[in-house]
């Protein structure tokens, strides 16, 4: 319901936009259709070979782009992995044909989006909190916490859910932002009742992975990958 609610999401005015990242999770997959040796809770990375899992923003960390405006429409999205780039952003391009400013952090691929669709931008500096028009990336912010609490509540979110569990933190965040907290119970039971969503028990399993595995671990020739 969350992600049909969220689908066709309009950003409008001035909006906060960043990236986040998490880790590849491929809970629920069979072994042997898996493209690397499976991680154990509390055990060193794997290696296969001469790889092990990468550190710091590789081709192992999936990208998640955020944007929240000024009227609490939510854009929560994967995007691909490794560190953010301009293509990462333009992906979502027609989310964004209502914006009028972008505040964002110092990086330039936000700053180039902004300038290929016309876009001002406020940067919140280096070693700073707020830009210099004293906005900030607050909202942006709590959403990328609200999912690091979640997966660490449940001990880790399977990739090829995660674009459902976004979905749903942004519906929910929405709500809290527009909505009286006795009323959000009532509308997310009319939501339910009123949203067409077809959804079988083996969609659970048969669901596509949002970023290319291939493109993660073609480097250790192991399972379904290999030489």
């Amino acid at each position: 319901m969350a992600s049909v609610k969220m689908e066709d999401v309009q950003l409008q005015g001035q909006l906060e936009v960043d990236s986040t990242y998490t880790k590849i999770n491929l809970s629920g997959t069979r072994p042997e259709n898996m493209p690397r040796l499976s991680k154990k809770r509390g055990k060193k990375s794997p290696v296969v070979g001469e790889f092990k899992s990468l550190r710091g923003l590789s081709h192992h960390k999936i990208c998640i782009v955020t944007a929240i405006d000024e009227h609490d429409n939510i854009l929560y999205r994967v995007s691909g992995l490794g560190q953010e780039t301009t293509a990462k952003y333009e992906q979502y391009s027609d989310h964004f044909s209502g914006c009028k400013t972008i505040i964002s952090d110092s990086d330039s691929s936000i700053a180039s989006f902004a300038a290929n669709h016309d876009i001002d931008t406020e940067q919140v500096a280096s070693g700073k909190h707020t830009t210099a028009n004293g906005n900030s990336l607050g909202d942006v912010n709590q959403l990328h916490q609200t999912l690091k609490d979640l997966v660490r509540s449940k001990h880790g979110i399977s990739t090829r859910h995660l674009p459902g569990y976004l979905n749903w933190i942004a519906y929910l965040k929405g709500l809290k932002y527009s909505s009286d907290r006795d009323q959000i119970a009532g509308i997310v039971f009319n939501d339910l009742c009123t949203t067409e969503a077809r959804f079988l028990r083996d969609d659970v399993s048969r669901t596509e992975q949002p970023i290319s595995l291939y493109e993660a671990y073609k480097e250790y020739q192991y399972g379904i990958y290999s030489a």
